[in-house]
């Protein structure tokens, strides 16, 4: 039995298309970008706290 195939139906596609794709890489990168600069300032933050006590704990010693 034949069907007659509409104008939306010829359209009508099944999987992602490249502007979903697209769309999903840019979320990623945003998410990525933003994990990479919170834990960017949280070591810095570390390395800041960990030189200043080693620098106090240096200049404690000094006669």
């Amino acid at each position: 039995m034949a069907r007659a195939v509409g104008p939306n139906q010829r359209r009508r596609r099944t999987g992602a298309t490249v502007v979903e794709y697209a769309i999903m890489l840019v979320l990623v990168a945003v998410v990525v970008l933003a994990a990479i600069s919170a834990l960017g300032t949280a070591t810095s933050e570390s390395f800041e706290t960990s030189r200043d006590q080693i620098a106090a704990a240096v200049n404690s010693n000094t006669p």
